[in-house]
């Protein structure tokens, strides 16, 4: 890292008052830096970086950029909306880009003299190398974050729709022996439904397996064309009663959640829209009950 140094130069107003001078602090800055070391920051993101002084007024800073090709003396001037945000204690940096990796220090200057911050090296990570993720995963990894944020919701509505959180408990000790033989839960998920010396349950802790099993094995919810889907190819477009949503929702996160045979993480620009669009169909219809 070269020693060059680009300046950022903020003055702090001075306080008026009639014992201004009197009452100047009469020693040393002493700089302190937040965060310290390094730091890692994104292309188009935002950081801060912050001073902690042992005066409180009657100072200047001056922000310090090195970068092995600035030229000695250069000003960055805080009105751009580069720097927007940015006090006399504080550096903001807006819209991150490659230029701006380098280290940073602050100087600070009173009547006694200067004090200057340890140097903190701000790290700017690119877009990603295409060869580290491919569009086809990619596309996976966002119908996974819908599936789980918002298909997770709707369910839970339906389930909450279905069985009333006021009565959930009563139905889960009413439904015992159901749910222990006809639900298939796994030993945790058992201890999530009926938890020990704990207060009530609530849908909240439940998951999407959970929810499912219940409202299929201990409510009164018919199934979609006489019988429950095994693959989301019996569910056709015109099907959009809140049950082929739950079964839309339920197939497709199984689907993410084993990533098995041809899907291998990955869905082609095809799949992906289809999917999109039909999870997102489910999640408006649910959701607007």
């Amino acid at each position: 890292m070269g020693k060059a140094f680009s300046r950022l130069y903020v003055k702090l107003p001075r306080r008026t008052s009639e014992t201004d001078n009197t009452n100047e602090q009469k020693v040393l800055p002493s700089v302190k830096i937040y965060p310290k070391g390094e730091i890692s920051v994104g292309v188009g993101g935002t950081i801060q970086l912050r001073l902690h002084l042992n005066i409180k007024e009657n100072f200047e800073v001056w922000w310090k950029y090195g970068h092995e090709n600035a030229d000695v003396g250069d000003i960055l001037k805080t009105e751009d909306l580069k720097y927007a945000g940015s006090q006399s204690t504080v550096l903001q940096i807006n819209n991150i880009d490659e230029s701006d990796e380098g280290m940073y220090q602050a100087l600070v200057k009173n009547s006694v003299g200067a004090g200057e911050s340890s140097q903190v090296f701000v790290k700017v990570i690119g877009e990603l190398d295409p060869n580290m993720i491919s569009g086809e995963e990619n596309n996976f990894l966002r119908l996974y974050m819908l599936c789980q944020k918002y298909g997770t919701e709707a369910v839970r509505i339906l389930f909450d729709n279905t069985i009333p959180p006021s009565t959930l408990e009563e139905h889960l000790d009413n439904h015992e022996r159901d749910i222990m033989r006809k639900c298939k839960l796994s030993g945790s998920q058992i201890d999530i439904v009926f938890p020990i010396n704990s207060p009530p349950v609530t849908s909240t802790q439940f998951d999407i397996t959970i929810m499912y099993s219940l409202l299929r094995n201990t409510t009164n919810l018919a199934p979609p064309k006489y019988t429950w889907a095994q693959s989301i190819d019996d569910i056709g477009p015109n099907d959009i009663l809140p049950v082929h949503d739950l079964e839309r929702i339920r197939l497709f996160r199984n689907d993410l959640a084993h990533s098995q045979g041809s899907v291998s993480l990955k869905y082609t620009e095809k799949e992906f829209n289809s999917m999109w669009q039909n999870l997102d169909m489910s999640k408006t219809l649910i959701l607007s009950l």
